[in-house]
């Protein structure tokens, strides 16, 4: 076969990994960095990427070395077996390199190491670019059948399950335990997760499915909340490792048992974080209203000031310092306006402007109802 660059715009590529965390990435930089170029098709496993191989040529592969049903070197000894002329990339662990050279052995065209770096993903996607090979060769459809009769060691699916759920029931209560994590009912968190499991069954979804639905439900979190995406990060590539442990536990029962170490993790991480940043903010709230306090301050304002719907904010500020925000204002206000009514040549309405009134009227009764006596009077007393 004459060995030419493929002319045909977009290029299509295939991506195999189980993890789907892995697959965004990877899918949104190539299509960051190579616009139009090539028109990527997504699996989850070698079983998915048989099917979409048997329909269609791919000049590009780029697939995990470890994955159920079947790997990567698997499939790479596949596909050079039926003289398919894929440009096979692998990616790998930093502890796969046994597998990795067996990989270029067999014939694969490079290999990436995880987490993948940009830099090294487009280099290689250029090279690659230029040994394309123009061709309509797919596997024959007899592939298939020979993963599926493929006996597997132990089945995934290992909880009793006396009522299968239905998926649509499965995300239901997913969407639940993320609702209690977010709560911090790690207790209730851990009581829907044992009964998630104890529905999951092969009779209504693959195994395939099923983790790319654990991994949607992993990016639900991370865009619930910005700071669950730094708690999720601290953990990467640790046996923490959420996104990880979906791909490697070997059974339903074993990630069950994961599941509810990692969330009662990030929901303890969590609540940490969360107060830290509350006290951060009512300590700025309390500096910008000693600063401000001759300004005219209003409860939407300094919220806006915080990026915080003003109910929150207010509930917030009153759980944090045991009095509301215009409770604090008016002390502020007042203590300020006892300083200043010590210097006997200060008049009262020059007090009360300096102090964010704007008339003695409004001055006088705010003083009065804070320390019991009109201003005039306490002057006289102090």
């Amino acid at each position: 076969m004459e060995k030419t660059t493929v002319m045909q715009m977009p290029v299509p590529m295939l991506l195999i990994d189980d993890d789907g965390t892995i697959l965004d990435g990877i899918s949104q930089i190539i299509s960051n960095t190579f616009p139009d170029i090539y028109l990527i098709t997504k699996a989850y496993d070698g079983h998915q990427a048989i099917m979409h191989m048997e329909k269609q040529y791919f000049p590009v592969i780029i697939t995990d070395i470890k994955m159920p049903n079947m790997d990567g070197l698997q499939l790479l000894e596949l596909i050079k077996k039926h003289h398919i002329p894929s440009k096979v990339i692998m990616l790998s662990g930093y502890d796969d390199y046994a597998y990795v050279r067996k990989s270029m052995k067999i014939g694969a065209y490079d290999y990436l190491l995880k987490p993948v770096n940009i830099n090294t993903l487009t280099d290689i996607l250029k090279n690659v670019y230029t040994d394309l090979v123009s061709s309509s060769a797919t596997l024959p459809d007899s592939c298939i059948d020979t993963i599926q009769s493929t006996p597997l060691s132990a089945p995934y699916f290992d909880t009793l399950c006396k009522t299968p759920f239905s998926i649509e029931s499965i995300e239901e209560k997913l969407e639940k335990i993320k609702s209690l994590l977010f709560q911090y009912e790690t207790a209730e968190m851990e009581q829907q997760i044992r009964n998630l499991f104890s529905g999951l069954s092969i009779e209504v979804l693959s195994v395939s499915q099923w983790k790319s639905i654990l991994y949607n439900f992993l990016y639900g979190m991370l865009h619930k909340n910005e700071i669950m995406i730094r708690i999720v990060a601290n953990y990467k590539l640790s046996d923490k490792d959420f996104s990880a442990q979906i791909k490697n536990q070997p059974t339903a029962s074993q990630l069950m048992y994961k599941m509810i170490e990692i969330l009662k993790l990030y929901s303890s991480d969590l609540k940490d974080y969360q107060k830290t940043r509350e006290d951060e903010l009512v300590k700025q709230a309390l500096q910008y209203i000693n600063e401000h306090y001759a300004d005219e301050l209003a409860l939407a304002n300094i919220a806006e000031q915080f990026h915080f719907h003003p109910n929150y904010f207010s509930f917030l500020f009153k759980k944090k310092t045991g009095v509301t925000i215009r409770e604090y204002i008016l002390r502020t206000r007042i203590e300020k306006a006892k300083e200043l009514m010590k210097d006997p040549r200060a008049k009262l309405i020059d007090v009360a402007l300096a102090v964010g009134y704007q008339d003695q009227a409004h001055f006088n009764r705010a003083f009065k109802n804070f320390t019991g006596i009109a201003p005039s009077q306490y002057r006289k007393q102090n």
